[in-house]
């Protein structure tokens, strides 16, 4: 079973109840709401830049009605583009993968997939992972974030120390930044083995 990073924390709350619960499901997804095109506008600014993020957003957003809210909502948005820019561009980091796909295997034939926003290699050595999150909240509990830098620190071949886990909020417009122990990451690590062993 592939288990979305996203859903986790529901998962852990609940493994039996998430396993019933994927017996109704359909699979049918609506179309993405404004936030997910916020988000594809951020991707195309670290291929294309600024002005073409610009332009995709506006693009995107023909998808819904035409009317003044819809006008005051693509600015609002592109305002958001912006703010995202220059908090990035403040970290000076260099950005190695936008969008990348995870695949932890966590035993009993179940894996943890997802997309992780940005992998970057940090002005003061090392990576930083990023995630996105629409509202704060504190996420640094959760148990997804010392798993992606177990994660990464395999895919890299580096040790724990050099990768940091963090988000981009967008409600606050601000990256933030953790880095768990190695204690905390076996901690982790152990966890989401029961948790594979419940729903296997």
């Amino acid at each position: 079973m592939r288990i979305s990073h996203s859903k986790l924390e529901e998962v852990r709350q609940d493994p039996k109840k998430y396993k019933k619960s994927l017996e109704g499901e359909s699979g049918f997804q609506g179309r993405p709401g404004r936030y997910r095109y916020w988000q594809f506008a951020t991707r195309k600014y670290h291929y294309e830049g600024i002005e073409s993020a610009e332009k995709h957003l506006v693009k995107l957003f023909r998808n819904f009605a035409v009317n003044s809210k819809s006008d005051r909502l693509l600015e609002d948005h592109i305002s958001y583009l912006h703010q995202y820019v220059n908090d990035f561009i403040e970290l000076g980091n260099e950005v190695i993968k936008v969008g990348d796909k995870i695949n932890l295997e966590i035993n009993y034939n179940n894996f943890l997939g997802g997309e992780v926003q940005r992998l970057d290699f940090s002005i003061d050595g090392g990576y930083e992972v990023y995630l996105m999150i629409k509202e704060d909240y504190i996420w640094e509990s959760e148990l997804r974030f010392p798993l992606i830098q177990h994660y990464y620190a395999k895919e890299l071949g580096c040790g724990y120390e050099d990768i940091s886990v963090g988000v981009y909020c967008f409600s606050r417009g601000e990256h933030v930044i953790e880095k768990y122990t190695e204690e905390e990451i076996k901690k982790a690590l152990k966890e989401v083995d029961y948790i594979s062993n419940i729903i296997k």
